[in-house]
């Protein structure tokens, strides 16, 4: 039996979140969940709303990194609510602002998701500028 807790789902979340495993990340939302994206040096903020939405997001870093990691530090849950703390990396397969194709891009955040029903209904995240970085990623 699956344990659809709420933290259990955000793990899950974050452990497709590498690489090819990111396509499956619409699929774990409400059909109206909410994907918020602070602002940041990299762009304003941005509200993705609904399964359609999220997989064109998706598909657009997939697109612009060869390479998507991410290390969750430690993840907190009260109620329907999980705090996680995580470090993203990626490489860039174009050029993007002040990253030249081939850079790396770190990137240090907090992401806090509602879960209901064992599927993400919204997710708010703030995160530092994105950084050159020289790290390999690591599952």
């Amino acid at each position: 039996m699956t344990d659809n807790s709420p933290k259990a789902v955000v793990a899950r979340l974050w452990g497709i979140y590498n690489d090819e495993g990111l396509m499956k990340i619409p699929d774990m939302f409400a059909d109206d969940g909410a994907w918020n994206y602070a602002a940041s040096a990299q762009g304003p903020a941005e509200r993705v709303v609904g399964k359609a939405a999220m997989r064109a997001r998706v598909e657009g870093m997939r697109a612009a990194f060869r390479d998507i990691g991410i290390t969750v530090h430690r993840s907190v849950a009260e109620g329907d609510t999980v705090a996680s703390r995580w470090t993203w990396r990626g490489t860039f397969r174009v050029p993007f602002g002040e990253f030249a194709a081939g850079a790396r891009l770190r990137m240090d955040g907090a992401r806090f998701h509602t879960v209901r029903d064992g599927v993400l209904v919204e997710s708010h995240d703030t995160w530092a500028a994105g950084t050159p970085d020289e790290e390999p990623n690591s599952p």
